[in-house]
This record gives C-alpha cells, structure tokens and sequence, in this order.
C-alpha cells in the first residue's frame, strides 16, 4: 500500500480497504484482512488504460510511463451485472466489476433481508447459495440495551433525518412493526425506544439506494430467549425438540438441522438460547427457531437479592436484576422463567441455597435455576 496505485485502490469508488481502515500500509495482514481484502476485490470495478502514454526500451525491455487516466472497464448488458448494478453517471453504461469478468458463476444479490429484517446480501456460485450476510455497510447504529430517538438520530445524523423522501421501516423479530415511528427518532426524545431493551439487539441501517433510489431506514430488534432441550437430539429425523421460554411455562418447538445447523450435539435437558423471527411464518402468528447457540451458565452461586420489575415498565421480564456474589446483573429482556422460583427467594429468603444463574449473550440474566438438596426438589427456570 506504499506504492502509488494505493491512492486509487483506497479511493472511494474502488475501496480495497473496505472494514481495514485501520490496516496501516506496510504491516502485515491477518488471514482475516486478506479475506476481507480479497472479498473487496471480487467486488472492485475494473480499470483500463486506453493509451499507455510514452515508453523506452532498456537493454530490450519496454517501459511505459506518463499513463493516461485510468478508465472505467464498462458494458451496456445488465444481464453481466452478477455482482453490482453500478452505472456512470455520464454514460449510463454498466462498470464490470473484476468476479463478474473472472469469476462468471458467481453471483451477489443485494436486494435481500434476512429472517429478522435486516438489509442483507447473497452469494451463490453455480446456482448453488453459498449464504446470506447482513449489510454491515449501511450499518449506522448498534444497540443491546435500552436507546432513546435522541440517541438513534444522532447515530443517522440530521442530514439523513432531515431527508423527508427517506421511508422508515422497523422489524421486531422478522415481523413488520410500529413500535417506532419517525417522530420518535427526535434529538429532543430521551424516552427509550419501545421494543428495545437488555439483552435486544436493535440494529439501525441507512440505505440511500433503496425504494426505488429514495432511501430508506430500517431498525430491527432481535430478541434472545432461553430454551431447554426435552431429548436429545433426533438423528433419524434430524430435528430437536425444545422448550422455549416464550413465555413462563415454556412453548415446544422443533428445530429442524437442514434449516438451523450446530444443533446435532444437542442432548436432553441441556440448555441453550434460541433466536426466533415471524418472518416466514404463516400469518405471523408464531415464532420459529431460527438460531441456536450455547448459553453461559454461572453454577452454585449464592443469591443475595432478586429484584422484582416494576409492575409499569412495558417489559415482558419477570425481575429486574439479581444479584450473586456481591455482583448485580440485570435481567435480560425476555427472562421468563418460573415465577414459582422467584416467590421461593421472596417468601423463604433460601441465602444458604445453590443457584445456577444463565446469561445472555451480552451478560444479562436471563434464567435461574434453584436447587434445595435438602428437600429434595428442584425448581426450574
């Protein structure tokens, strides 16, 4: 990058660099970068010098120099565009980007959304997907807990708020929702958006081009919930059977593996958190599993205070925060577990009993399992 073509490579146009501003020129590069460096590649327009300015022969060896401006290698056919739909301004004419001319079985479709909402692309090779990714590009804001509009207007930026041909969509969970609207994103509303919260990743995306090239916001809220497993999982059918805590009692669901991959270890009782969206669900009536991950356990802690949410706050959770060695976490969201377990701290005040406290995945309680030896029994979220 020390060289002169760096200034054209890093332009904006072209963005080699693209997720590695902070690589300096000289430095060696992680597999991750050259991976994103080569993926930028693939996606980088094409240039040609149409006169090779003057030359002179060394020892036999022509060496060209004084170049003309690099052009833009184009092409009238929309159909060659797998990769980008780009156009210059002046001629309307297509630019060919470097996989559409050496890579022809690949194909990026970047007018997709993926099952929470969010603006996203696919890559396929062959006819054959290769995955669905979010478009971090037009990512401009990033949240796990409680924001407000003023937060969230400052994240776009007033020029983009400003801009009234902008549409305004928001998700929650894959579901169309009006849980937002454009007068909550205000620089002078410090209430918290609804449906965001501990433990909800809200997302917010900007993208100029869509709707037609008059822009669009998109705010997606991804809930998590704790699951347990009801049996291991099935190989013949290759699915696995879950209790999700949608609610306190839990809601079965069956995951199947073709559509949500890494849950074949699974085994019975085991816990985990689940991700599910309405998206592609008939009428949106009921959530799908779309995501399985593993869930951090803290085993055998002692429970000082559990504290109850106030019955005002619009927040599905059954507590607001417990609190296990001296350290307070606030609970998740969506902590919907047995409300049997949380009336046994309040009316006996067991101090001297285990407890397993379940995170989510930004630290927030969002589960709690309570055993008594003594007794016996034991009580779960």
């Amino acid at each position: 990058w020390t060289i002169n073509v760096a200034t054209k490579a890093i332009s904006e146009d072209v963005r080699l660099n693209r997720g590695l501003e902070k690589m300096f020129g000289s430095a060696e590069i992680s597999r991750q970068e050259a991976a994103q460096m080569t993926l930028n590649a693939i996606k980088a327009p094409l240039v040609q010098y149409p006169n090779k300015g003057n030359s002179i022969t060394v020892g036999g060896t022509v060496v060209d120099f004084t170049a003309r401006e690099a052009e833009y290698v184009t092409t009238t056919l929309a159909k060659e565009q797998r990769i980008s739909k780009a156009q210059l301004s002046n001629s309307k004419e297509y630019t060919v980007e470097f996989g559409e001319k050496y890579l022809p079985k690949l194909v990026l479709d970047n007018e997709q959304i993926d099952a929470f909402g969010r603006p996203s692309y696919t890559w396929s090779y062959d006819k054959k997907e290769i995955g669905t990714y979010i478009n971090s590009d037009l990512l401009s804001g990033e949240y796990t807990e409680a924001v407000d509009g003023k937060t969230v207007y400052g994240d776009i930026g007033s020029t983009v708020m400003n801009d009234k041909n902008l549409k305004l969509t928001v998700f929650v969970d894959g579901e169309v929702s009006e849980a937002i609207d454009e007068d909550d994103i205000a620089k002078t509303n410090t209430k918290d958006l609804d449906k965001t919260g501990n433990g909800v990743l809200t997302q917010v995306f900007v993208d100029h081009e869509a709707n037609k090239g008059t822009g669009l916001i998109v705010i997606t809220s991804i809930n998590t919930w704790l699951a347990q497993a009801n049996s291991n999982y099935n190989t013949s059918r290759e699915t696995l059977s879950l209790k999700v805590y949608e609610n306190s009692d839990g809601v079965n669901k069956t995951v199947d593996a073709a559509e949500v991959p890494g849950i074949e270890d699974i085994e019975k009782d085991e816990y985990v958190l689940v991700n599910m969206s309405k998206k592609d669900t008939y009428n949106h009536a009921t959530y799908e599993v779309v995501k399985v991950s593993p869930v951090e356990i803290m085993t055998d802690c002692t429970v000082t205070r559990f504290s109850k949410r106030n019955s005002s706050d619009n927040i599905p959770a059954l507590f607001s925060s417990v609190t296990s060695n001296g350290t307070k976490y606030d609970a998740s969201y969506q902590a919907l577990y047995s409300e049997d377990v949380l009336d046994l701290y309040d009316n006996s005040l067991l101090t001297d009993t285990s407890y397993n406290i379940y995170l989510d995945p930004y630290g927030y309680a969002i589960g709690v399992d309570v055993v008594d030896a003594v007794n016996n029994y034991v009580f779960l979220t």
